[in-house]
């Protein structure tokens, strides 16, 4: 096995990294959301990525795969982003007194256990 078949190996490998990556994330700090706010985070990561992604490519003279790949990246991040807005104005709406004690607290390093 030489540098060209590891390379050969990673390029069939390489798509199918960051929407693991973003999976993996996307499991373990799941939010339950309804059609509608899936549809707006999904529609926000997918449209701001594609025009960040080229943008940044065209910025930073990319190739085609690295602006494709950062492309996927910032999709990845812009759909965890936008889950952790649901998730907080979730909260802010149902107890706003408590979360902000929460926030403020956890912002300050303190805790409610001795």
């Amino acid at each position: 096995m030489d540098r060209n078949d590891l390379r050969t190996i990673w390029d069939a490998i390489w798509p199918f990294v960051p929407p693991s990556i973003g999976a993996y994330f996307g499991l373990k700090w799941r939010v339950e959301q309804t059609r509608q706010e899936r549809i707006t985070t999904w529609a926000c990561s997918a449209f701001l990525s594609l025009y960040l992604g080229a943008a940044l490519g065209e910025h930073f003279d990319m190739g085609i795969k690295a602006t494709s790949g950062v492309t996927i990246l910032i999709a990845m991040l812009l759909s965890d982003i936008m889950g952790v807005l649901v998730a907080s104005a979730r909260q802010w709406t149902t107890d706003p007194v408590g979360t902000f004690k929460r926030w403020r607290d956890a912002f300050l390093g303190r805790s409610d256990k001795p």
